[in-house]
């Protein structure tokens, strides 16, 4: 009877989260350190209030630049408190990670690593650089790049741009230079690049300039300018919202660019709304299915050993997978891993799949 409630809850929890980040967009604001939700489809207004500065308990934000998806995971970094904050898909604390770096601005989860575009030099951090995180937020590398604000994945490379040179500099998996993607002049082009995000409806790039002559700017995959910029003071974030249109940020709020008609209108007044980047759902298909031969991570459709030793493993690793269970063993994650996680996956392993 107890397994078969906790399917039914489990069940009615995975709808609810489906439904709670389907089609969201995050984005930070300095203004009163958090992170808001966003309607990917139309711009419209989800939740202001999704993901709150801890104020000393756990993390404590000055300036959160950007909200990326890792996985299972959201990682926040603050430009000012040179921290990375990490929580579940929910919202719920994990860890803080908090040096060495310095001066965080945009990020990227590509290649199963986090990018972290750095700039400064304190705390031992490596001054402009990209900083390699693994997923469970130890250091990898760094590399040396020019003065970066932001990087992404694109087109099986990582696209940086360069505040100092104006430019959009294109790197390897590894961080080797591979030339430049966009040569700006800083006059008559892109000034102060910030956010890149990849337009869906053609897979061409949109960039965000931050300075005259400042606004919106879109490139080929060749790099050469598409089309005319969109002129808008202090672009910081973009985004193409799936009906077509964009949805930025800049030192007013938060804004929706239609593109027909050629007019923005002001979603959300905030002087420091920052970048914007999706939420996409998780379906996890059985909670328990966390095993394969010999115990090592992975789902393979059955329900034997290799999940409770798995399950095991990512528990003492601090793993979000592990993070089954609240109060009383009742499914859910709470950000702490302790026999109420335990309770939880026997509850769904007993319960089948």
């Amino acid at each position: 009877m107890r397994c078969t409630a906790v399917l039914a809850a489990a069940a009615s929890l995975a709808l609810t989260s489906a439904a709670a980040h389907a089609q969201q967009l995050m984005i930070t604001d300095w203004t009163t350190d958090r992170v808001m939700l966003f309607s990917e489809t139309d711009g419209s207004i989800v939740n202001l209030d999704f993901i709150l500065d801890g104020a000393g308990v756990g993390y404590d934000w000055q300036s959160p630049r950007d909200a990326i998806q890792v996985g299972n995971e959201i990682w926040v970094g603050d430009q000012l408190a040179d921290s990375i904050t990490r929580f579940t898909l929910a919202g719920v604390f994990i860890a803080n990670i908090t040096g060495p770096i310095d001066n965080v601005r945009g990020m990227c989860f590509a290649n199963n690593k986090v990018n972290v575009s750095n700039s400064d030099a304190g705390h031992g951090a490596p001054g402009d650089a990209i900083v390699v995180f693994n997923l469970d937020g130890t250091i990898e590398t760094n590399v040396a790049v020019p003065d970066p604000f932001d990087v992404i994945e694109y087109n099986g490379q990582l696209l940086i741009s360069d505040i100092a040179g104006d430019n959009i500099g294109r790197y390897d998996y590894g961080l080797n230079f591979l030339g430049l993607f966009h040569d700006s002049d800083g006059v008559s082009g892109i000034d102060f690049p910030q956010q890149l995000n990849i337009r869906r409806s053609n897979g061409n790039l949109l960039a965000a300039g931050f300075t005259a002559p400042s606004g919106i700017y879109e490139y080929g995959p060749n790099g050469v300018q598409v089309g005319t910029l969109i002129p808008v003071t202090n672009t910081r974030g973009v985004y193409e919202l799936t009906n077509g249109n964009l949805i930025y940020t800049n030192n007013t709020g938060v804004h929706v660019y239609d593109i027909a008609a050629a007019t923005s209108t002001l979603i959300h007044a905030t002087a420091n709304a920052q970048f914007i980047n999706r939420l996409a759902p998780v379906t996890v298909v059985c909670r328990a299915d966390v095993g394969v031969t010999g115990g090592e991570a992975g789902q393979d459709g059955q329900l034997d050993n290799n999940d409770f030793i798995a399950f095991i493993n990512y528990f003492f690793e601090l793993d979000p997978i592990a993070d089954m269970g609240i109060t009383g063993g009742e499914p859910g994650a709470d950000g702490a891993w302790d026999n109420n996680d335990f309770i939880a996956f026997i509850n769904h392993f007993f319960a089948g799949c």
